[in-house]
């Protein structure tokens, strides 16, 4: 039988239990949810959206075992942050909070969540944890590492890839298979000033509990910031990097799982601004690649696109904008999504590339409403589910910031690709009235009808949460328009043409 927690009354197998027996020391948490004060970690409760506040950054994974959704968001309240781990196990609909990882007592900050998934169902999470000093120069940040060999249920801590020195920022994790793990991070050897910031890759082979020597990559001036990295052709790995001092972005491959690397090529950003964060989109099945590059903690900030293919670079500004994040998919179609703040309105826009990213789709507005607030930070999570779905894990900047999650096909503005929603509707394309059909586990609220610029056309309200509804759109003008279905916490968007 476990021993009781004196900080919770429940078994020490709990996680701030687990590490304050690592780490040799006890922590406070403080965290509210829906105005209750919780004494010790967050277990099993529903919530409407993912978390109970404001979220900055969060990433999604899916386990190709078991189909199950596990989210990692970064929630700050003031100057204070924390990560909450939520689990789902109906493809969204229900969110269950698990977990959370808190600061220590006099830390301000558990930042930067990344979370993936390996081929036998395990999850792992990668965060920052802040250890602030007087003066700012002394702050330490360490990475740790935790897993959950249970579909996401429970957590435990496994490791720490950098500890005590200095500062480990913008950390990237995937994994590689089973137990294989990539890490690469930018290692701050100044601050707040930062000059020298050496680009650093480590491994693991088992599953986190221990990791290679550094890896350093050389870059022209090493001040590297918003480094990321992704599988490629044929088992290859890809990192890339921006520069705080230049406005490039520089690119490395490695073909022997990480043993050496070289590099690839050096983008030159076409606004010629320094300092982007990046995030590579490849594919393993092809040779081109992809770069999204651009400010990180920004409303609004030059959305750039860097592609490599057939041994050519391309560079162009897509638009103005935030959260810019991208898949490629398997037919090689490149598919990018970025928030947008235009007035008092908000959009999620979504573009795509046949072309290798030469030339990029008009943008179509997945998701709009009226602004409210916004949280600043690097990146939201785009997820090609195992039902051939998008699934968008964003920062709800029509709500407060709040974790939704929004479904929608590839090439959504494509009829055909209707076939592949998540509910069906028939006849499509239609003169104008049509049906709905809506299998088990929807829970919707409402179904709106769209324009591809955002603008709401018409709402209807849910008669039923099964079987057929019938819709009338005779009064539309004729052309394509977006079918948004509302539940509490997650969207469905499909396509429908109007004759």
């Amino acid at each position: 039988m476990n021993a009781i927690c004196p900080l919770c009354d429940r078994p020490t197998g709990c996680l701030r239990s687990k590490i304050d027996q690592q780490n040799g020391r006890i922590f406070s948490l403080f965290i509210v949810v829906f105005f209750l004060a919780l004494p010790c970690l967050l277990v099993s409760q529903t919530l409407s959206s993912l978390g109970g506040g404001s979220i900055v950054e969060l990433e999604s994974a899916q386990s190709s075992v078991t189909q199950t959704w596990v989210t990692a968001s970064m929630e700050r309240s003031g100057h204070h942050s924390r990560v909450l781990i939520h689990r789902s196990d109906d493809n969204g609909a229900s969110w269950m909070l698990v977990d959370s990882i808190t600061p220590y007592t006099g830390d301000s900050e558990i930042p930067d969540p990344v979370i993936t998934a390996d081929g036998a169902g395990n999850f792992y999470l990668v965060v920052m944890r802040v250890f602030n000093r007087t003066p700012p120069s002394a702050t330490v940040v360490d990475l740790e590492l935790y897993r959950s060999e249970d579909d996401g249920r429970s957590w435990s801590y496994i490791s720490s890839p950098h500890k005590e020195d200095v500062i480990a920022d913008y950390p990237q994790l995937i994994s590689g298979g089973n137990s294989e793990l990539f890490l690469v991070y930018s290692n701050l050897r100044e601050f707040p000033v930062v000059e020298n910031a050496p680009l650093v890759f480590r491994k693991s082979v088992d599953g986190g509990v221990s990791w290679s020597s550094k890896i350093q990559l050389d870059m022209d001036s090493v001040s590297s910031i918003g480094a990321d990295i992704s599988l490629a052709q044929n088992g290859s790995l890809i990192i890339t990097s921006g520069n705080r001092k230049d406005a490039n972005i520089y690119s490395y491959i490695s073909e022997d799982q990480g043993e050496s690397w070289s590099k690839l090529e050096v983008f030159s950003n076409p606004n010629e601004e320094m300092g982007y964060i990046t995030k590579p989109v490849s594919n393993p099945t092809f040779s081109h690649f992809g770069v999204i590059a651009h400010k990180a903690h920004q409303e609004s900030t030059p959305i750039v696109f860097h592609a490599w293919y057939d041994e050519a670079v391309q560079s162009s500004v897509l638009a103005e904008g935030a959260y810019a994040q991208g898949i490629m998919d398997a037919s090689g179609t490149i598919h990018i999504v970025y928030n947008k703040k235009e007035n008092s309105g908000f959009v999620i826009n979504y573009l795509v590339s046949t072309d290798k990213g030469r030339t990029f789709s008009e943008p179509v507005a997945i998701f709009s409403g009226a602004y409210t607030s916004s949280a600043l930070g690097e990146y939201q999570s785009l997820e090609l589910g195992q039902d051939g779905l998008f699934h968008l894990t964003f920062c709800d900047w029509t709500d407060d910031s709040k974790g939704k999650t929004l479904v929608f096909s590839p090439l959504i503005t494509k009829v055909e690709q209707a076939e592949k929603s998540a509910f069906k509707v028939f006849p499509n394309p239609t003169t104008g009235k049509f049906s709905l059909e809506l299998t088990d586990g929807f829970k919707p609220l409402r179904i709106r009808v769209i324009n591809l610029e955002g603008k709401t056309m018409q709402s209807f309200p849910i008669r039923s949460n099964r079987g057929k509804q019938e819709l009338d759109i005779t009064n539309l003008d004729k052309g394509m328009y977006l079918l948004r279905l509302e539940e509490q916490n997650r969207y469905f968007v499909t396509a429908i043409l109007k004759l």
